[in-house]
């Protein structure tokens, strides 16, 4: 039976959360998870221009965390605003080629001063332009294009500036780690969210996800297991999360009664917050579980370990 590995990086404020998972068939076994705090903000350094002489601490904490580990690919979640998202329907006659052309086209127009000149399909499949890597995309449903002659399906488009690729990847060289991906948090969301539904005792239910930060708060919606919509606010009071997840129910097609799961997660996550959504919905409010679509011994860990605090890096090595 054939076998891979691949890890999930997520770098949030002075912490560090890595996962690495074995892949065989449509099983997932975890073979190691952890985190650590570095004296410094790591994320600024990394994604906002830091000092550059951390960047050898992390690179490190990246040998140690990750050593002797057998993953064929890095995978960083990388949150907003460093990754940038946006919603693009591609017509359903669209080559691959010309597909990619008009995502990297929609990404440079909505973000100029960035230099965005790659693409990564959702298939896996890798495209460059001039060797720069730093956007791709996500499929999702089925969705009405009305600049095309026929309905296509809807991207979830993410790209990060080759200037923070290259840093990544030069922190993850110094690591001994060559195949190193990019992924947004929204995208990282979905493939959790993916196998969560998909363990439903109703899964033709609609499962929505709201991440709560100190600074923004991201919204992602499934249904049948398939990614339906995605969105990002700067906003981080329970009362406009939920106007906002509202919101994403609309602008998706769905009905409340069409949610069968309402999962949270995030360093903003509350009782207040789950309050609040629990007025309006019918269906369960849960904090997201990242843990319970892969292979291990959960009672292995301690009572107050906060599971949903590695949806990221879970759904970055998914």
């Amino acid at each position: 039976m054939h076998t891979s590995a691949s890890a999930g990086v997520e770098f949030s404020g002075s912490g560090m959360r890595y996962v690495e998972i074995e892949h065989s068939e449509n099983n997932y076994r975890l073979l190691r998870l952890g985190d650590c705090d570095f004296e410094f903000d790591a994320h600024q350094v990394l994604f906002e221009d830091g000092p550059d002489a951390y960047l050898e601490t992390i690179a490190e904490a990246l040998s140690e965390v990750f050593k002797g580990s057998t993953a064929q690919v890095f995978r960083v979640a990388v949150h907003a605003p460093a990754s940038r998202s946006f919603m693009s329907s591609v017509s359903g006659t669209m080559g691959e080629s010309a597909r990619k052309e008009q995502l990297v086209f929609e990404a440079a127009l909505l973000d100029i001063d960035r230099d965005v000149v790659a693409l990564r399909a959702a298939s896996g499949i890798a495209y460059s332009n001039d060797g720069n890597r730093g956007l791709r995309s996500t499929e999702g449903r089925d969705a009405e294009c009305t600049s095309a002659e026929s309905a296509g399906r809807r991207n979830l488009v993410s790209h990060i500036s080759s200037t923070t690729q290259r840093r990544l990847e030069d922190v993850f060289a110094r690591a001994g780690r060559q195949n190193l991906e990019t992924i947004s948090t929204s995208e990282a969301v979905a493939r959790v969210l993916r196998e969560v539904s998909m363990l439903q005792d109703q899964p033709e239910k609609s499962v929505m996800s709201v991440g709560v930060f100190d600074n923004y708060s991201m919204y992602t919606l499934m249904r049948d297991g398939e990614w339906v919509f995605s969105h990002q606010r700067v906003e981080t009071d329970p009362e406009d999360v939920l106007y906002f997840a509202m919101q994403m129910l609309r602008l998706g097609h769905e009905q409340l009664n069409d949610v069968g799961l309402v999962t949270l997660y995030g360093s903003g996550n509350s009782e207040h917050l789950a309050g609040v959504f629990g007025s309006v919905f019918a269906a369960p409010i849960e904090n997201i579980n990242p843990i319970s679509v892969v292979d291990f011994n959960g009672s292995s860990f301690h009572k107050d370990f906060s599971h949903s605090a590695f949806t990221m890096c879970i759904g970055a090595a998914l």
